[in-house]
């Protein structure tokens, strides 16, 4: 691994842990912040499902018995149970099928070298909904000398990250995924940086006349591509020489499907980018059938990319609470190559504590990096 690939997973691990909560009034309750309550069972008769805020969709997800290998007469057996084949990832062992009954889906379930088939849902991935206003401008250069917020940005001075520019390690020549809800790559510190032509969105959503599909109408994406590569406008990414792929796997009201997201990662690898960021999460039961088809699906496509050589790095989380209670799983944090929790400081000191809000947990988290926290002295956010 190179320098600036190396160097660069941990760039990943502080994208991820930078996404904190933004709430300018107060904190809100861990239990608000995911939209989901990790407590609920799920039920798995009629197509519906349990899980709060969720909405089932018209597409289930295939799990084979094994990767590299797809059944015998699986697509027309598909098609003589009245679906369609949306897509095949034959590495990740996986396919992804849509127009098929409850039952109908019951029977593509006995089909031999098939392991299960779970209706998708779309859930609520983050945690807040709210859209930005961006503008643009030109880049710039990155070093404390031309960053004029640099004062300010305790995040990269926590990590030396002027040490590493000093030293070379900018970037340059890597590819980074940002798997999030797209990028607004008309952004002032994002021109020139984000790779359009293979940027994809997995979202049904139109986007303004003349937009690339992949342009942020959230805005969690962009500031997740900042936290990366901002070219130093007014702030500086951690590694301002890369270059960014958008994958758009969320809406702009932050809701996503897992197909969406298994599509990214398993697309993640096929592109042969260095580097994932999954800066999205959610908590669901561990002991429920249908929980466990969907996120062994995403570890199937985690372990795909992982075969390409993407490093896959993953949120913890956002709830306050711990990843050891078995209970629950935590994903994509527990599938990815790394999960990552945030610290942050509190009234400008004790920058290495852990941030108020970020799960945490020594069965689960790998690293910890600078995130952010709430100050309830000025009602503000120290990011």
């Amino acid at each position: 691994m190179n320098a600036n690939r190396c160097a660069l997973v941990f760039l990943a691990a502080f994208a991820v842990a930078t996404c904190a909560p933004d709430d300018a009034t107060s904190p809100p309750e861990p239990d608000a912040l995911l939209g989901i309550d990790p407590g609920i069972d799920l039920g798995l008769g009629g197509g519906a499902t349990t899980i709060p805020n969720a909405q089932p969709t018209n597409t289930h997800i295939v799990v084979f018995d094994t990767t590299n290998f797809v059944p015998l007469n699986f697509v027309a057996t598909v098609l003589g149970l009245g679906g369609t084949v949306t897509r095949i990832l034959e590495g990740a062992g996986l396919a992804s099928v849509s127009g098929l009954t409850d039952s109908a889906a019951d029977l593509l379930g006995a089909l031999l070298g098939v392991e299960s088939v779970t209706r998708d849902v779309r859930i609520n991935w983050l945690p807040n909904d709210r859209a930005a206003s961006l503008t643009s401008a030109p880049a710039g250069t990155p070093s404390p000398s031309a960053v004029p917020w640099w004062s300010q940005q305790w995040g990269l001075q926590r990590i030396q990250a002027d040490g590493a520019w000093a030293a070379g390690v900018t970037g340059s020549g890597i590819e980074v995924g940002v798997i999030d809800t797209g990028i607004d790559y008309g952004h002032q510190e994002l021109i020139g940086v984000v790779d359009l032509n293979r940027s994809r969105s997995y979202v049904n959503e139109a986007v303004p006349a003349g937009d690339h599909p992949v342009m942020d109408l959230h805005f969690h994406g962009t500031h997740v591509a900042g936290i990366v590569a901002a070219q130093a406008y007014r702030i500086s990414g951690v590694a301002p020489h890369v270059r960014l792929v958008g994958l758009k796997v969320l809406s702009a009201g932050g809701q996503g499907t897992f197909e969406a997201l298994i599509f990214a990662l398993n697309d993640a690898g096929d592109m042969g980018l260095d580097l994932a960021n999954l800066s999205l999460s959610a908590l669901l039961p561990r002991n429920n059938a249908e929980v466990r088809a969907l996120t062994k699906a995403v570890k199937r496509a985690t372990g795909f990319a992982e075969s390409r050589g993407v490093v896959v790095v993953a949120a913890a989380g956002n709830a306050a609470r711990s990843l050891d209670d078995q209970s629950v799983v935590a994903t994509p944090c527990e599938q990815a190559t790394l999960c990552v929790t945030a610290t942050g400081p509190k009234l400008q000191q004790n920058f290495d504590q852990p941030a108020w809000y970020t799960n945490f947990g020594d069965l689960v988290i790998d690293l910890a990096a600078p995130g952010g926290n709430f100050d309830p002295n000025s009602g503000a956010w120290q990011i």
